[in-house]
């Protein structure tokens, strides 16, 4: 049996929809409040029969922050498939989300070692990389010094990561991806979902700054192959295309059929930007839109390597432009605008 955690979130949503697709037999974890919308979606848009490719899942209640009922959810599984993670970049949720990520993944590769599962998968991030050299793309190997500007959200994968890289020293099988920016069909307010809504409501400022981008598909699809090869121990970039920021978003909004953006936003600007936006969340207690951390990445150019999953597997990647397009037709269809 295969074990997932994170099956409710955009890339465990799409995961669960190509090991169902597969016949393999699943066991997925989800805390009692949690929402299967986004869940329900991918499989609306990408299945034939949802309901009973939904119904294949074995869902049980459990919290990667609580080691005994990973454990107890965990029994009688041999693979291992961890996406469960809090990705923000608000300030306030600094220490939840940094106890989240590492010792949320700490108790699931003591889990898995405790059970002794045959392999495991981690979803990290590019994130947890170092820098360029000689404005060389990024890759699995490039150095991550003390001297970088790190996010909260960087430090927590990065440190999630080495709990991993513990439990292979004590013996766990295991692959780690670092997927780009993921592009799927999610929540319009959160995570990179979130770009469609922005451009839907109108989206007049662009930024000078660009990274990869990959389609939630290809994540889900080349971390099963990885699974199942002999391939172990090892880490892989899990990158499609590295697009500059106004190009993604002029996509989307051509696919939206909504205005492109117009304005130049300087780092000055923004700077300002991320500041009123902290201070009008404050003032309504609400998420603020723009933080300093999201600005930084917005007036950053990052390019990312993915020739290394592409020597090991076999798996062409789908164009940004096509997956943009198959995203904003099923939001269109379904209302979601």
């Amino acid at each position: 049996m295969v074990f997932v955690t994170g099956g409710t979130g955009m890339l465990g949503a799409y995961l669960l929809y190509y090991l169902t697709l597969q016949e393999e037999q699943v066991v997925a974890i989800k805390r009692e409040s949690s929402s299967m919308k986004v869940l329900e979606n991918v499989f609306e848009a990408l299945s034939k029969n949802p309901a009973e490719q939904l119904a294949k899942i074995n869902w049980k209640i459990a919290d990667i922050t609580d080691y005994l009922s990973i454990v107890d959810a965990m029994a009688g599984c041999q693979w291992v498939y961890h996406t469960a993670a809090i990705v923000s970049f608000d300030a306030r949720d600094k220490e939840r989300m940094l106890h989240n990520n590492i010792n949320g993944t700490a108790n699931v590769v003591t889990a898995a070692l405790h059970t002794k599962i045959k392999k495991f998968c981690h979803v990290s991030s590019i994130a947890s990389l170092g820098e360029s050299v000689d404005n060389e793309e990024v890759n699995e190997e490039s150095k991550r010094t003390s001297s970088q500007l790190h996010s909260n959200y960087s430090r927590s994968k990065y440190l999630s990561e080495m709990e991993v890289w513990r439990a292979i020293n004590e013996g766990l099988e295991a692959v780690i991806v670092n997927p780009s920016v993921i592009l799927g069909i999610g929540d319009w307010k959160n995570g990179s979902s979130s770009m469609f809504g922005q451009v839907n409501k109108g989206f007049k400022f662009y930024t000078k700054g660009g990274t990869g981008f990959v389609d939630a598909s290809d994540v889900a699809q080349s971390m099963i192959k990885l699974m199942k090869s002999e391939v172990s121990n090892q880490r892989f970039v899990i990158n499609s295309e590295n697009l500059a920021y106004r190009k993604v978003f002029d996509l989307i909004a051509e696919n939206l059929q909504k205005p492109k953006a117009q304005y130049y936003a300087s780092p000055f600007l923004s700077g300002i930007a991320w500041r009123a936006a902290g201070l009008f969340s404050f003032l309504l207690g609400t998420k603020p839109v723009l933080t300093k951390e999201t600005i930084l990445a917005a007036n950053n150019t990052k390019s990312y390597s993915n020739n290394k999953i592409k020597r090991t597997i076999e798996h062409n990647f789908l164009k940004i432009e096509d997956s943009i397009k198959e995203i904003s037709q099923f939001f269109v269809k379904n209302k979601h605008i």
